[in-house]
């Protein structure tokens, strides 16, 4: 899962089950058990992160906090619209393999 924030892409994470846990006692009222694969090495000004635009091929991503297939046209519509005369979800992932690799 590519997480977005403030449109930036600002890690890469695995979700290590399918439960979401509630926490009311706190800003964020739930959140996932994750794995990051991959987020910006120490000290990295996060202000250089790349914007979804870059990443992601498109302006628009939904802003509601939910986690979205890439490979569901329903979810992310303009995603595949993009991203599929290009070769599809390989190829968005070998983009963002580039677009993150050269960031040190």
């Amino acid at each position: 899962m590519v997480l977005v924030q403030s449109a930036k892409a600002t890690h890469i994470v695995e979700l290590l089950d399918n439960v979401v846990y509630g926490n009311s006692e706190e800003e964020w009222s739930s959140y996932r058990i994750v794995k990051a694969i991959w987020m910006p090495p120490t000290g990295f000004d996060w202000s250089n992160l790349p914007h979804q635009k870059e990443a992601f091929g498109v302006d628009y991503l939904p802003p509601d906090g939910y986690v979205h297939n890439l490979s569901r046209t329903d979810q992310m519509f303009q995603f595949n619209q993009y991203w599929q005369p290009l070769g599809g979800l390989e190829s968005f992932q070998n983009h963002l393999k580039k677009v993150l690799s050269s960031i040190s």
